[in-house]
């Protein structure tokens, strides 16, 4: 298996790489106002808006720090109603 990993504070994380749809820089991002803890607002990704979620802040209280190994991770996932969704995740330390 191939994995993606990433930090969060010291500690390291894995995403196995059959769930992510690719790895992007930092991007321009349209805030929801409101929105809870975590998420970051929206990316247009391929002309899609897809949410974005600081996993950083939603662990740890703090933004990602913005490093150049900072990515925008953009992952599958299976919706409620079986559909594969696209979820950003900015991650610090991505390799």
């Amino acid at each position: 298996m191939l994995f993606l990993a990433f930090s969060m504070g010291p500690d390291r994380y894995l995403i196995d790489v059959h769930q992510i749809e690719e790895v992007l820089p930092r991007l321009d991002v349209k805030v929801l106002p409101g929105a809870p803890t975590g998420v970051v607002g929206l990316v247009s990704y391929n002309g899609i808006p897809i949410p974005l979620i600081d996993v950083t802040l939603l662990a740890l209280g703090r933004p990602s720090e913005r490093l150049l190994s900072t990515r925008i991770v953009v992952t599958r996932y299976h919706a409620h109603d079986g559909e594969q969704r696209l979820l950003g995740l900015i991650a610090e330390r991505v390799t």
